[in-house]
């Protein structure tokens, strides 16, 4: 997997995602036409950044009638991380 950052706060995957950080707070989690924001938090420099793993519930319309799994939450869990890693800044999942 290649993870590039094009900008700042935006991180995009060869394999089909990407991640774009909108802040302090929550970013959005995307995967070719389907969207959803995740809840995170960014700690101050070094510090990294939390997500909360509850808020990994539903696309935006017009996917939001697909059900997320518990392995499709995981999976996204995994591709933020590799996103996240790409800064080499901790990343923690809040359950």
């Amino acid at each position: 997997m290649v993870i590039t950052r094009p900008e700042k706060n935006l991180f995009v995957s060869d394999a089909g995602f990407s991640v774009e950080v909108l802040g302090r707070t929550g970013m959005l989690y995307r995967e070719g036409e389907r969207v959803m924001k995740v809840g995170s938090e960014a700690g101050p420099p070094g510090m990294g950044m939390s997500i909360w793993a509850t808020t990994i519930k539903a696309w935006r319309p017009p996917f939001d009638t697909e059900p997320i799994s518990a392995e499709k939450r995981e999976e996204i869990i995994r591709n933020i991380g590799e996103a996240i890693a790409f800064t080499q800044q901790p990343f923690t999942v809040m359950r």
